[in-house]
């Protein structure tokens, strides 16, 4: 499901405690195994994966719905 074109569901968790989800695309990196998320700088999730908060990526598969990868 890595190797299609999927919306991932990307959370981490802000300073307060409090989740941060965004749907938003991925892509998956074979050659050297990385999942890349599509965010910019200076966004609350990027800052937060700077911090060194925890993230979750859940990848719902389109045709379906039953069928899902969470990482």
């Amino acid at each position: 499901m890595l190797l299609s074109k999927h919306v991932a569901s990307v959370a981490t968790i802000n300073p307060d405690g409090s989740p941060q989800v965004t749907p938003m695309w991925i892509d998956y990196d074979k050659l050297n195994n990385y999942i890349l998320v599509n965010t910019a700088r200076g966004r609350e999730k990027t800052r937060n994966m700077h911090e060194g908060a925890k993230v979750t990526i859940n990848v719902l598969d389109q045709t379906n719905s039953y069928r899902y990868i969470a990482i």
